[in-house]
């Protein structure tokens, strides 16, 4: 998965993220700091921009650029990616193995159901990297991310519970448009 290759949906063994501020010129993954929030509300103009492939390129500022290793694939379907959302967190020593019990057998199995989501995955941080844990949901829309399946999905009683466990979480929501159908 190369953030050159437009309606690339595969979901590599590894993987390197870099979102850094949006240039005028950028092209690609476009987007914005998001909130689960159910509204499909975005700014004007997208504020980051996403470089995403299985290995960082050697021109990639190594402070920004994240790296890990695939630990489940929930999902991976190959159709015109149009939308990404990228979750990034670390959780509680304490809380560690509920945290994963409860995103391989209930979140991300939930999340991946939602229709027209293309690939969901999860990695775990390389050494030197953080936040240790990275979500990855590619869809045929970023609108997706804020539909009430995706709400339904995300919002339990046991997701409650875990966010209290979580901290430096970022959410990132991307669109792209110069997808060609597959």
């Amino acid at each position: 998965m190369a953030s050159d290759a437009p309606g690339s949906t595969r979901a590599p063994e590894t993987i390197a993220l870099l979102i850094a501020q949006a240039q005028s010129a950028d092209r690609g993954w476009l987007g914005w700091p998001s909130r689960l929030t159910g509204e499909a509300s975005a700014p004007l103009a997208p504020t980051h921009h996403a470089l995403i492939a299985d290995r960082a390129a050697a021109d990639w500022p190594r402070p920004q650029c994240w790296e890990g290793t695939r630990l489940s694939l929930h999902r991976d379907t190959p159709g015109p990616a149009r939308g990404l959302v990228v979750g990034l967190m670390n959780i509680a020593a304490d809380a560690e193995t509920e945290f994963n019990d409860w995103y391989e057998t209930e979140h991300m199995p939930r999340l991946a159901a939602v229709a027209g989501v293309l690939v969901a995955a999860r990695y775990r941080a390389g050494s030197g990297h953080a936040p240790a844990y990275l979500a990855l949901y590619q869809m045929e829309d970023v609108a997706i991310s804020q539909s009430a399946a995706w709400m339904h999905a995300a919002r339990t009683p046991w997701a409650a519970r875990m966010r209290r466990f979580s901290s430096d979480f970022r959410r990132y929501s991307f669109a792209r448009d110069d997808v060609a159908d597959i």
